[in-house]
């Protein structure tokens, strides 16, 4: 697909969706029981597989996101975009080898907050900012358990990537609090510019009570912040 978003799945304003058992292969939407399978939709703004716009209490099980890719956009896999997203889960979801501008694997272009992950693995997803999750506003009540982040690649932020310019462009001193890391790996990310922060995360300004409970960086790589900046 070459579309202003949402490859396979345009979801606005519809709250509480559902995605399970469910592949999508080049478009075309094949229900079975096992997995849900996103590959190589192209969309051109952003969420090669899904954009989620003006929606909460999304939710995603036992689900496959490879090999998607936004050339110039937001969210290699999944997009969510305008208003506020909240309440989101993602439960035995493997993000693999996904590309964007921001968010190889998953962005935000909206205040996140109250979302789950769970037995998720980000390997091998590259972007500018973010190589698998890029958050464009605040971060609050946010939590991460039995999650890996392995070999992803951005410019800034190897795994977890933020703007570092929100608070000038929408004029709101935002406040990122409360998030979670609990039994999670951050292994060979890496910040691939030259003046790259953050090998593993990186937060823009107003930072507070990020917690990590059992949680290992190992070989993570930046200029400035080999773990986090």
């Amino acid at each position: 697909y070459d579309t202003f978003g949402g490859g396979a799945i345009y979801a606005y304003g519809i709250d509480n969706c559902t995605f399970e058992n469910v592949n999508f292969t080049d478009g075309f939407v094949n229900v079975t029981r096992c997995e849900i399978d996103y590959v190589n939709n192209k969309p051109y703004r952003g969420g090669a597989a899904i954009m989620v716009s003006a929606a909460t209490n999304s939710r995603f099980r036992n689900s496959n996101f490879v090999g998607n890719n936004v050339t110039v956009g937001l969210g290699g896999a999944i997009y969510f975009r305008y208003s506020s997203s909240k309440n989101n889960t993602f439960y035995n979801v493997n993000f693999t080898n996904n590309t964007a501008s921001r968010g190889g694997a998953i962005a935000y272009d909206s205040t996140s907050s109250r979302d789950t992950f769970d037995y998720v693995t980000f390997e091998g997803n590259d972007a500018g900012i973010g190589g698998a999750i890029f958050y464009n506003r605040e971060v609050t009540h946010t939590e991460f358990k039995n999650v890996t982040f392995i070999k992803n690649t951005g410019g800034d932020g190897g795994a977890i990537g933020q703007s570092w310019w929100a608070n000038s462009r929408y004029g709101t001193s935002y406040h990122n609090e409360n998030v979670t890391f609990v039994d999670t790996h951050f292994i060979a990310n890496r910040g691939t510019d030259d003046d790259a922060m953050g090998g593993a995360i990186t937060t823009s300004l107003g930072t507070t009570n990020f917690v990590f409970d059992r949680t290992e960086f190992v070989n993570n790589t930046a200029h400035g912040g080999g773990a986090i900046n």
